[in-house]
């Protein structure tokens, strides 16, 4: 049985600790229903669901799509909405395809999605791009947190999309300082910690459970390949560098 968990990335990340995987995991409807009130987040008249300051409902869509994670995304996000609607949230489970999610969010028009983040491996993240801990948390922005416009922002500095908050900024400026350091190194260490920071106490990646154990058959005679806790599948291994794997006679 997997535990709550809200971090986007595995336990076995550097500068990982314990408070981080379940910062505001905690199952407390009425703790929730008092911060939506502070938020200034009144209910309809059946109080059934919540209104938005301009009283008008709030509602959003949960997009999902099945090419990759088969059909459980549905079965979690009917659980999601019944547990969101004991505090008023009105949420709308809605499956498109793969492409559509695409689309709908390089135009930013989705509301949010639902992604597994269980293959965030470190070291594959380092070697190629850290998506699941800066925005759009996602290569697909639809199906992560969103944040499209801040991420171009930064890749064209400046030049285009929208400015984001100062942490956001923070973000993205730790990440390339994260990237460009020796894996491994002190600098290393000290800006994945931040990263993992900054993650769990903005929640800007809503988790739901931990990552769940998968087994993995290695060959005791298979040399040039690690044994380490990271990801360690299909064609997520491609940062072991598969070429040079050899059986030893």
């Amino acid at each position: 049985k997997n535990a709550p968990y809200t971090l986007p990335v595995p336990p076995t990340r550097t500068g990982y600790e314990d408070w981080m995987g379940t910062s505001y995991a905690e199952y407390d409807p009425a703790r929730a229903n008092e911060l939506l009130d502070e938020m200034g987040l009144e209910w309809d008249q059946a109080h059934e669901f919540r209104l938005r300051p301009d009283g008008k409902p709030l509602h959003f869509l949960l997009e999902y799509s099945l090419e990759w994670l088969g059909a459980y995304p549905g079965q979690v996000l009917e659980l999601i909405k019944e547990y969101w609607a004991e505090v008023g949230i009105n949420v709308t489970p809605k499956y498109m395809t793969e492409k559509l999610i695409g689309e709908r969010a390089a135009a930013n028009e989705a509301d949010t999605g639902i992604w597994a983040t269980e293959f965030a491996g470190e070291r594959r993240q380092w070697a190629s791009y850290p998506i699941w801990v800066s925005p759009p948390w996602h290569w697909y922005p639809g199906l992560g947190a969103g944040g499209p416009e801040w991420r171009t922002w930064h890749e064209t500095k400046g030049a285009q999309g929208e400015e984001p908050p100062a942490e956001i900024r923070r973000l993205f400026n730790l990440v390339d300082q994260w990237l460009a350091s020796s894996y491994g190194s002190e600098e290393f260490a000290t800006a994945g910690k931040e990263i993992l920071t900054i993650n769990a106490e903005g929640l800007y990646h809503i988790g739901t459970v931990g990552p769940a154990p998968r087994l993995v058959l290695r060959a005791n005679n298979l040399r040039n390949s690690v044994r380490d806790q990271g990801h360690f599948i299909g064609w997520w291994t491609g940062v072991y560098i598969m070429e040079q794997w050899f059986l030893e006679e």
